[in-house]
């Protein structure tokens, strides 16, 4: 892999979605895990930059030569160098092993543009961030620590760094629930208007529900995707039931007035396909991060 000017801007998706680059089928792994991306050199005398920049709930890792892997800042792009190894997902749940976590080593044909430099590798630590806190020696300095006067504001400052990581933690599984609950009530806001069929778009479904709560709790992204999931859904089992029935016209003339069970019946499939799509669109692969 070399970057060079004629594949600037060019981007590699990386996760477990169906169409992306570099498929990972691994739980804990996100739809849209990672994206790996060739970028303008900094100066003159440098090649394009290949970044990798972490879209995930779980993290992206890092590992550059012989240094302990660090995890990725969210959606900061952080640059690659040859031999680097990309780790997916970089957390792991508790009852997760490591050989459930995807490791990409990049390789570039020319081994010399790919090289750190020492300002270079200096500042893709310091942009990586996240990763293990640093560890500490008997005497509570820490390996790489400051001058002997900083040390009692290094400690404090370490401690108050920790807070933020558990409590990021816990608002992530937080989120992740909170997530499926506000889309499985944006489905269900859905399924019940029967306004909306096959053939309403976006704009239309917008107009006639976007005051209703279910409607304002989900992101402007993922209302897009459920509601085409459910539109998409919905006209296929549209298509197969007029199918169906065309068929059934064939072999038997169908009477102009039916009973009441007949039209039951009838309400009944109408609904079928509307019952199945809500835990369908929710957990499409699209919405599943």
């Amino acid at each position: 892999m070399e970057p060079n000017a004629q594949r600037l801007n060019s981007i590699w998706l990386q996760g477990r979605a169906p169409g992306n680059d570099i498929q990972v089928e691994l739980r804990g792994c996100s739809q849209f895990h990672a994206e790996i991306r060739v970028l303008p050199p900094k100066d003159e005398d440098s090649p394009p930059r290949l970044v990798v920049r972490d879209l995930s709930m779980n993290g992206t890792g890092l590992k550059h030569g012989d240094k302990p892997a660090v995890q990725t800042k969210k959606e900061k792009d952080v640059q690659l160098y040859h031999g680097a190894q990309i780790l997916v997902p970089m957390q792991l749940k508790q009852n997760q092993a490591p050989t459930d976590r995807a490791w990409l080593k990049v390789d570039f044909d020319d081994p010399d543009r790919g090289a750190a430099r020492q300002s270079d590798d200096a500042q893709a630590d310091a942009d990586a961030g996240g990763g293990p806190a640093p560890r500490k020696k008997s005497g509570g300095k820490e390996e790489n620590g400051d001058k002997e006067g900083d040390k009692e504001n290094d400690d404090s400052d370490d401690k108050e760094e920790d807070k933020p990581d558990d409590k990021e933690e816990d608002d992530e599984d937080g989120d992740d629930e909170d997530g499926e609950k506000t889309r499985t009530q944006f489905v269900d806001l859905l399924m019940k208007a029967k306004e909306i069929s096959a053939g309403t778009t976006y704009e239309d479904a917008e107009g006639l529900l976007s005051k209703r709560a279910a409607w304002k709790a989900v992101d402007e992204q993922t209302r897009r995707e459920c509601f085409e999931i459910f539109v998409d859904h919905l006209a296929a089992h549209t298509g197969k039931k007029k199918k169906k029935k065309d068929k059934a016209k064939k072999g038997k003339k169908r009477k102009h007035k039916g009973t009441e069970e007949d039209v039951a019946e009838e309400d009944d499939e109408e609904d079928a396909p509307r019952q199945e799509l809500s835990q369908y669109c929710v957990h499409h692969p699209m919405l599943c991060n």
